[in-house]
């Protein structure tokens, strides 16, 4: 399964990376862009089934 351009297998060495790896090597890159935007976004989407879970409309 391709996932903005990487398989998961890619994208479990690239979280693997990430956590090993001080930051200001990767901070730059596109793949870390993209991690930390979709690292964002699930968090969200994660804060916004927990609200519609408590019958909460916005958040």
């Amino acid at each position: 399964m391709k996932e903005k351009g990487l398989t998961k297998k890619e994208w479990k060495e690239w979280e693997k990376k990430v956590k090993d790896n001080p930051p200001a090597e990767y901070e730059q890159s596109e793949k870390y862009k993209d991690y930390a935007y979709r690292k964002s976004r699930h968090v969200e989407m994660l804060a916004r089934e927990f609200l519609k879970e408590k019958g909460k409309r916005h958040f």
